[in-house]
């Protein structure tokens, strides 16, 4: 069985971005929130929504052990993306 799963991140943005946590260290955090969530989910595919930024992607994937193979932008006015990420 393949598990396929879709999440909204609600503004994965980098620290400094209008958008993102003001602390280095509250993005760390979050990071580590989400990572936990997804371990817990265990998908061999996501989805995710609501990111900002290109690199927070790739730190959220590095931290869970995954890899961003695509990126389609959805064209939202925050720049949001839908972003497969698969393990």
């Amino acid at each position: 069985m393949v598990r396929i799963c879709t999440w909204n991140l609600e503004n994965l943005f980098l620290p400094g971005d209008a958008a993102g946590p003001e602390t280095g260290a509250a993005y760390q955090a979050k990071l580590s929130s989400l990572a936990d969530v997804i371990a817990t989910m265990a998908p061999d595919v996501l989805a995710v929504q609501e990111v900002g930024d290109e690199a927070a992607l790739t730190d959220l994937a590095e931290r869970v052990g995954g890899t961003r193979p695509r990126r389609r932008p959805t064209g939202g006015a925050s720049g949001s993306a839908s972003c497969p990420a698969s393990r």
